[in-house]
Formats: C-alpha cells, structure tokens, sequence
C-alpha cells in the first residue's frame, strides 16, 4: 500500500458564480481523477453548503481582523478552507 499527498488550491477569483462548496467538491473530484457528480456521498450530504458559504460571507464583511479557517474531512481528504477562499485538498 503506497501512501501519497495530494494538494489542490483554488481561488475564490477563479469561477466566482460558484459557491464555495461547488469548488470545494470540484477540489475533491479534481484530486480523485473523477467527475463531480460520481462522488459519494455528495457534498451536499455531509457539510451543510449554506452555513460554509455564510460564514466565509460574514468573514469578508467584518471589520475585524479575525481570519476564518474550516477543515473537515471528506473522501479521505482534509479539506481546508482558508478566510480568502482558497480551498485546499489534502490526503
């Protein structure tokens, strides 16, 4: 059994008519070498997509200098989503 690292890093700039969690499973998808769709359980079905994209909302428009940073595991990776959007995938 071999053990290796995957890392992918997206931009919020790069698709900004999706959501955070479309590029977070794309991330994911990108890494496993297969099409969004196939993945299971989907995305939507183990993190809540409109609490994440809420709360990376809220982020940008505080006038504070807290950063936000979520992980969460999912398909065998962390998932890391950093105060600015990106996302990375990480086995």
């Amino acid at each position: 059994m071999s053990c290796y690292a995957v890392s992918v890093v997206m931009g919020v700039q790069s698709k900004p008519s999706r959501s955070q969690t479309q590029r977070i499973a794309e991330a994911v998808a990108d890494a496993e070498g297969v099409d969004v769709v196939t993945l299971d359980p989907p995305l939507f079905e183990v993190l809540d997509g409109d609490l994440l994209d809420g709360l990376i909302r809220s982020n940008e428009l505080s006038e504070t200098d807290a950063t936000l940073h979520v992980s969460f595991e999912y398909h065998g990776y962390t998932v890391q989503v950093a105060a600015d959007g990106r996302v990375s995938v990480e086995q």
